[in-house]
């Protein structure tokens, strides 16, 4: 089809290049046509921190490219409500596997981190007429490959602090950790499931 699949920051660069975003609703479709009930965006590397990392701006930045994300979703005729938001860890926007390692960054930055990126979700959303309350849901946001008992305390710490008018609230939120062959997060925190990582963000 075209789309680059080699090369550093191969998984973002086709949401920046609008020629190849018919392929990604392809792709999309192809999962819905094979029977699938959600389809996730391909908004996995998308942050700010990515496109500084490659060199790339454009207007907007990563709330532009979330939008693309979204868009390309619903051109493959996935109604909202079966449309998940992928969101990856601090380091992917490192693009050098480094999602697989525990950050370099304070909680503290890593709470900065997601919750600027949820902020930038809800204007999405909100411009969409989409989100949580009366408007028609998005099905969730997943967060995904969390390397650090810190980072997965970090994202409860920013989903607790949605304001209460963000398009995020009400809306399933899951979050997948990567965990040693120990059972231990990547930086050497033994996991104990958390409920309240698998939560609406209510």
């Amino acid at each position: 089809n075209g789309v680059p699949t080699v090369g550093r920051g191969w998984s973002l660069r086709p949401l920046f290049d609008v020629q190849h975003h018919a392929a990604i609703a392809q792709l999309h479709r192809e999962y819905l046509d094979a029977g699938a009930d959600l389809v996730e965006t391909a908004s996995y590397t998308v942050s700010d921190e990515a496109l500084a990392e490659l060199g790339l701006a454009l207007p907007g930045g990563a709330e532009t490219l979330l939008d693309r994300a979204l868009a390309c979703a619903l051109r493959a005729g996935a109604a909202p409500a079966r449309v998940v938001v992928a969101l990856g860890p601090y380091n992917a926007c490192r693009f050098d596997g480094g999602e697989y390692r525990a950050p370099a960054v304070d909680v503290d930055a890593l709470c900065a981190f997601h919750a600027r990126r949820l902020a930038q979700l809800s204007r999405v959303l909100r411009a969409r007429g989409a989100g949580g309350g009366d408007a028609a849901p998005v099905a969730a946001v997943a967060l995904e490959t969390i390397a650090s008992h810190a980072e997965a305390a970090a994202i409860t710490r920013a989903l607790d602090a949605l304001p209460a008018d963000s398009a995020v609230r009400g809306l399933d939120v899951w979050c997948s950790l990567t965990l040693t062959a120990r059972g231990q997060t990547h930086d050497g925190r033994r996991w104990a499931r958390q409920p309240q990582l698998t939560c609406r963000a209510a």
